[in-house]
Parts: structure tokens; sequence; C-alpha cells
């Protein structure tokens, strides 16, 4: 079986994470695109902080609302203008999403 049609390099091993995980969701910030499933998800996980990043959708201050429910300060939106490139919200060195 060869799930990709290739041989895929094998990883090197990484060194041990610290700190909390972190989930990213990147596209519009809507339930059409599983946003609620996300928030969800990361509630169900013990420190474990979610990221929105993207546009704006007409459900979106709904999600937000939810989000706060679940995860309190464990969640948090970063928001394009319309055909605003998604870059623009990654900071200027594009080393670090999320602080």
């Amino acid at each position: 079986m060869l799930p990709y049609g290739m041989d895929l390099p094998a990883c090197p091993p990484r060194a041990p994470h610290h700190g909390p995980l972190r989930v990213v969701t990147v596209g519009a910030v809507t339930a059409e695109k599983g946003v609620d499933v996300a928030i969800a998800a990361v509630s169900a996980l013990p420190g474990c902080h979610l990221t929105l990043l993207g546009q704006r959708a007409p459900d979106t201050p709904a999600l937000e609302t939810r989000m706060e429910q679940l995860l309190g300060g464990r969640g948090r939106g970063l928001f394009a203008q319309r055909r605003e490139p998604l870059g623009g919200l990654i900071d200027e060195r594009g080393k670090r999403l999320l602080r």
C-alpha cells in the first residue's frame, strides 16, 4: 500500500515539546469549515490553546462566543480584512505565530 504514491523520507527525531499544546485553524472562521469542531475538540484537552486565523464569516461572532464559553483565555482570533493576505496576521519575522 502506498497511501501517497511515493516513498516519504523518515522524519528525524524531534526535541521534546515544553509548554502548552497549541492548535491553529487557518481559513474562513465559520462552522462550514469545522471551526466549531476545533473549538469542541480543544475544550476537551486541558491546557490546550486555540488560535483562529482567517477571515470573518456571518457566523464568526457565534463561534467567538462559544470559544469564550468553552475555552476562556485559551482561545483567540486573529482576523484579516476581506481580501487581506493572511500572512499579514503573522508577525514580521514569520518565526512565531503564537506567543
